[in-house]
């Protein structure tokens, strides 16, 4: 009976958990200490950003890409596939030399 009691409890429990997700701001003191809050407590700080939306989807950022310079070395297609090539041929050794060992 006790047994019964306690897996009801539980399965009820679980059934009425809410979600944990909540808009995330970073929010900047005057001493230029970072603190992280909600939406709700929000209204306590000055200088908040929002950092994550309650669907847990990061907000945009405001920082813009920094072009690349006009004089900076660029290879063509073929020579960055053999390079990449070259770079999983000697990962792929070493990962067999390390296994060698290890059967």
């Amino acid at each position: 009976m006790k047994t019964n009691v306690i897996v009801a409890l539980c399965q009820s429990a679980l059934m009425y958990t809410g979600h944990a997700f909540a808009d995330i701001y970073k929010c900047t003191g005057d001493g230029g200490v970072s603190t992280f809050v909600d939406g709700n407590t929000k209204v306590n700080y000055k200088n908040c950003q929002i950092i994550m939306r309650e669907n847990g989807a990061k907000s945009p950022s405001n920082k813009q890409a920094t072009p690349t310079p006009n004089d900076f070395p660029k290879i063509d297609k073929q020579t960055q596939i053999q390079r990449d090539d070259k770079r999983k041929e000697i990962l792929l050794s070493e990962l067999n030399a390390e296994k060698k060992p290890l059967s």
